[in-house]
């Protein structure tokens, strides 16, 4: 079986107010610890005045896991949001959820239950992407031939990059590398040869959850 894990394609934000306690979650795309603490840091700078900014984060390479409860009581606040990371196996993701004291105690139980629900909410809302090692490839076509090549995209659950038009139709496509080979076979037989493709190289890429 190939290899291939879920991510996420674009930041998020959520809310939430539990028992006066206001809860600001952040989500975003990482690829390696230096950017998730780079992120960290934005978010402690950016709400320096809450109570709590309590990061954890989930990288795939290396199976490299951190996150940190900053102040409230041991295991209730990072090891939660962790822990919905790696049920829903998540990765090359960081989490900050911000919390703003309201004045009620909520209790071992409650924070547990807060952190976690502020990171289901933010996995909730975001895009879900699959994560694989893609081939990057332009190509270009004639207009007449676009329709076909859309289609072929489609089958193929590939993402395009970028778009131009010109004298030729161009794209830039992320495509799985193990379906590259048919996909351009199919590509020649529907166009009669009518394309030409430029590969770029090859690296691990996230392709939009359908």
């Amino acid at each position: 079986m190939k290899e291939s894990y879920l991510t996420i394609m674009d930041p998020v934000e959520v809310e939430m107010v539990e028992k006066r306690s206001k809860f600001l979650g952040h989500m975003i795309h990482v690829k390696s610890r230096r950017e998730a603490e780079s992120f960290i840091s934005a978010i402690r700078s950016e709400y320096k005045d809450a109570t709590h900014n309590v990061p954890a984060y989930s990288i795939y390479k290396n199976g490299v896991m951190y996150c940190s409860d900053d102040g409230e009581p041991h295991g209730t606040a990072g090891k939660p949001i962790l822990e919905v990371l790696k049920r829903e196996r998540i990765y090359d993701v960081c989490v900050v959820v911000t919390r703003y004291f309201g004045g009620v105690l909520l209790g071992t139980g409650g924070l547990v239950g807060a952190y976690s629900s502020v990171c289901k909410k933010l996995l909730k809302n975001a895009v879900i992407a699959k994560s694989l090692l893609c081939a990057r490839a332009k190509i270009f076509v004639e207009y007449g031939e676009f329709s076909k090549l859309q289609n072929l995209i489609e089958s193929f659950d590939a993402r395009v990059v970028e778009k131009s038009f010109s004298d030729k139709v161009e794209l830039e496509l992320l495509i799985d590398v193990e379906n590259k080979g048919k996909f351009e076979k199919l590509l020649s037989e529907r166009t009669s040869g009518g394309f030409r493709i430029e590969n770029i190289g090859e690296a691990w890429e996230r392709i939009k959850r359908l």
